[in-house]
């Protein structure tokens, strides 16, 4: 609750708000996190303070609890990783996500490989396929639990095979999302990068979802492709590859597009320079979970001041839908604003490459993704020219990072 009062303070410092004053309130829900759980938890909430936003944290079925809140006219600000545009129109101007909708985030993901892997030689691929003309496969999950997954394959084959990109072959991985998942055999994925080997697959385009056994497979067999991943807020951490047994697998020939930004040692980040503005006495240590609601707090509060004197949702909609479309040139921010029909922030992306031996900040274990040409951020259309080492190895470890799931069921 402390670390709330900072912000509190903070935002309301800092934000022209009309001469309102933002009140934060905790609610820790029920002990189930079935869905009724979520829907009695919304409205408890609701009867108790009738709030006019709430931002979720919640492991298991989020989205009976914002629908329930969206039911009753309550706005809902969450980061939202992989839920498809048809999620947000349900219930228009209520429901805002910082991270880019499923369908924006394939778009982004398919321009950089339509622009910089199709029809080029595979420059970071090893062995015998090094520098051989590309030829590529398809790697994601058919686990039903996960069908945002599923979704964003289907449409980063079609957009790549829409702009001449073959996709020769596609190999599965059953269950997701597991970077230690003890309860599959891995037999599938020794199976899947023997076939894509005996086909001469150079360039795995795989489209999100943590998945701990293919590296490893690939790694026994002596098969060295380049991985072109989809970050999805988990795989573009830097703990879920360092977790599946052999990162080595992906030394210098993973690269990821993904929409988080470039985050330093926690000392220099915003959030925690932010913080320490109303707090200098809160342990460093805890500054890791203290700035992870920071981004969606920030939109809220953006969104309370673009909405002018008269706050509701209507206002709200119309002042985000009014800012206007400006690419960032600052890595630790990136592009935000709303196109038509559109309730996301995040507008860009930016490149890493995997380094096994790197260490993030704040953690010497090795392993992390690099940023990639200064961690420059690419609006959709403006990916540079040239192979995707056009633009130089990798820099500096990006200090994101987040927690994976790891079955220990044998």
């Amino acid at each position: 609750m402390e670390a709330y009062r900072g912000w509190q303070r903070y935002f309301n410092e800092r934000f022209q708000t009309y001469g309102r004053v933002v009140h934060f309130y905790v609610h820790f829900g029920n002990s189930s996190q079935s869905p009724e759980a979520r829907r009695a938890d919304a409205a408890e909430g609701y009867a108790r303070i009738k709030p006019f936003a709430v931002l979720t944290d919640a492991n298991e079925n989020e989205i009976d609890y914002v629908e329930a809140m969206a039911k009753r006219g309550v706005l809902n600000f969450g980061s939202f990783y992989g839920k498809e545009e048809p999620f947000f129109r349900k219930y228009p101007k209520l429901v805002w996500g910082y991270q880019p909708t499923l369908e924006y985030s394939a778009r982004t993901y398919s321009d950089y490989v339509c622009k910089k892997v199709v029809g080029k030689p595979a420059v970071l691929a090893g062995s015998e396929l090094a520098n051989q003309p590309r030829k590529l496969g398809l790697f994601h999950t058919t686990d039903e639990n996960f069908p945002g997954l599923i979704r964003l394959a289907e449409l980063v084959k079609k957009q790549v095979e829409t702009c001449g990109g073959e996709i020769a072959a596609t190999a599965t991985f059953p269950r997701c999302c597991y970077a230690q998942d003890n309860g599959t055999q891995p037999d599938y994925a020794a199976t899947n990068m023997a076939e894509f080997r005996s086909q001469g697959i150079t360039t795995i385009l795989w489209t999100g979802g943590v998945e701990g056994y293919t590296g490893t497979a690939a790694s026994s067999q002596g098969y060295q492709p380049e991985w072109i991943v989809l970050g999805d807020g988990t795989l573009d951490g830097n703990n879920p590859i360092r977790l599946s047994k052999n990162s080595s697998a992906f030394d210098r020939r993973g690269i990821v597009i993904t929409p988080e930004v470039f985050e330093p040692a926690i000392a220099q980040q915003r959030c925690f320079q932010a913080f320490r503005e109303v707090n200098q006495t809160r342990p460093k240590s805890d500054m890791g979970f203290i700035c992870e609601p920071y981004r969606n707090l920030f939109q809220l509060f953006t969104g309370i001041q673009v909405a002018g004197p008269r706050l509701g949702p209507t206002s709200v909609d119309t002042g985000y839908h009014a800012i206007p479309p400006v690419r960032s040139d600052d890595p630790t921010s990136p592009a935000c604003f709303y196109n038509d029909g559109d309730y996301t922030c995040v507008k860009d992306a930016q490149i890493e490459i995997w380094h096994a031996n790197g260490a993030a900040p704040g953690d010497n274990r090795p392993g992390c993704w690099m940023i990639i040409n200064g961690a420059k951020r690419y609006l959709q259309g403006e990916f540079p020219e040239g192979n995707i080492n056009a633009q130089g190895g990798g820099q500096q470890c990006n200090g994101h990072s987040t927690s994976v799931l790891i079955d220990p069921n044998p």
